[in-house]
Parts: C-alpha cells; structure tokens; sequence
C-alpha cells in the first residue's frame, strides 16, 4: 500500500504488481545502436528473476541471446492517462542452457500459461546453441513502481539485498 511516510509503494507491492500481471514491453538496444520494444509474457521464476520465451533468430532474440541489458515496463492494462499504474524494471536477459535449469523453467512457464508445454521443442534443443526457440531469464536489477497515489524511488535496495 502506498505510503508517503514510508517513502512510496513497499517491496511487497512491488512484487504483487508484478505477479498479478503476465506481459510486459521489452526493450533491448544492440551493439548498432539499433533499439527495439517488443511485447513478451513473462512467467516469475523468483523474487528476482523472469522468464520469457522468444524465437533466438528475432531481433530481440539475436540480442539477448548471450546476454544483455534490458529495460521492461509493466502496466495494469485498465490505466487511463490520467490514472496510470504500472512498473518500469531493468534487468540483464540470459539464455538458459542447463538442462537442469530449463526443466524448472519450463515446468514455471508452463504451469504460468496454460498449453504452453505443448510448444516447447524438446529439451536438448532448447538448450542447444541452435535452438530456434527457448526460455531466457531475466535477472532484475532495479525498478519502480507508479500509480495515481504517487511513485516509489529506485528499487535497487530490494535486488542489492538479494544477491
């Protein structure tokens, strides 16, 4: 709940936010200064790590496939402009190659969206420096929370303490 005294939304807000909600824009910036925003599902792997699935060969794809910055954004889907409440993030995307960790990521994912296990190529695929599709993590670095009420500052404090 937002709080002037307590300096904005909590970390428990924060998260709920985020848990409450499956897409988000993601935005990646390559080497040529070519920048891209794209909408993804994202599944929650922990408190401070995402998951989303994309195609290796996609623009997007080509760029986080061996690790990248990124900044996302998260907004409640009935925002107005005048009533706005969301999240902006930043993070650094990884390619999950271990088998032991794709398998838990594709049990989260699958459990977070219905069917999607279906679609998955078979594991050492996905795993394989070939794979046309896969699961990536997103490793949250920092964000902040935005609403109607107000805004909370930096939260570089909730991931700093988790590492």
């Amino acid at each position: 709940m937002y709080s002037e005294l307590a300096g904005g939304y909590s970390k428990e807000d924060f998260v709920e936010f985020v848990k409450k909600n499956q897409v988000m824009v993601l935005s990646v910036e390559d080497k040529e200064w070519s920048v891209q925003a794209t909408t993804v599902f994202y599944a929650i792997e922990s408190q401070d790590a995402l998951l989303i699935k994309s195609h290796t060969t996609s623009h997007h794809g080509s760029v986080i496939k061996n690790g990248a910055k990124v900044a996302m954004a998260i907004y409640d889907t009935k925002s107005t402009y005048s009533n706005k409440t969301g999240v902006q993030l930043r993070g650094v995307c990884e390619r999950i190659y271990d088998k032991d960790e794709m398998l838990n990521a594709i049990k989260i994912y699958s459990d977070t969206f219905e069917g999607a296990a279906a679609r998955f190529a078979p594991l050492d695929e996905l795993v394989s420096e070939d794979a046309k599709s896969t699961l990536f993590r997103i490793r949250l670095v920092s964000g902040k929370m935005l609403s109607p009420e107000g805004y909370s500052p930096d939260f570089q404090a909730v991931w700093d303490a988790l590492e």
